[in-house]
């Protein structure tokens, strides 16, 4: 059963840039399933020194503890905490990824080409909208105030930036 799990974990984890352009509930599931995922692994495998002990994540339980005591003494702490609250489950997700790249080595060149692939994706059809003023998708660029703001698969939400500035460094990596 672990094994079936932890194949479905690394499934989530190559799903999870497409995830991010079909909308944020299902890059956020992705998120919650892989991190619940782990978590079940490294319980059942007894990982849980090699994982949690370890310096980066006891400065990262450190951080969101500060974060969340912040946020709860906040001016409007309903607001504030929504964001803070369950910021751990980017930790547990870098975690599910090092377990991915470390135990399954097999993996690591598919992981590589298929955020490549995305990647790239994201970049053409970003130019395609550049300079034909539509995307493969048929979605147009917004012209508001003689800005062209570029949206590539993303339509009206204009995340192209944040997905490119978040999804390089996992690309590098």
């Amino acid at each position: 059963m672990i094994d079936n799990l932890t194949r479905f974990k690394n499934l989530l984890i190559l799903f999870f840039p497409l995830s991010i352009v079909i909308g944020p509930a299902v890059s956020e599931g992705t998120i919650i399933l892989i991190c619940i995922i782990f978590l079940i692994i490294t319980y059942k495998n007894n990982l849980w020194k090699k994982y949690y002990a370890n310096t980066f994540f006891i400065f990262f339980w450190i951080w969101c503890t500060y974060l969340i005591i912040r946020s709860s003494v906040s001016f409007d702490p309903i607001l504030s905490l929504k964001s803070s609250l369950f910021y751990f489950r980017f930790g547990i997700f870098s975690l599910a990824i090092w377990h991915l790249l470390e135990e399954e080595s097999k993996f690591k060149n598919l992981f590589f080409w298929t955020y490549a692939f995305i990647f790239l994706f994201v970049i053409f059809d970003s130019y395609l909208q550049y300079f034909t003023g539509y995307d493969l998708f048929g979605f147009y660029y917004d012209q508001t105030k003689g800005l062209i703001r570029l949206s590539g698969p993303f339509d009206n939400r204009l995340a192209l930036g944040i997905y490119l500035s978040r999804m390089f460094p996992l690309l590098i990596a």
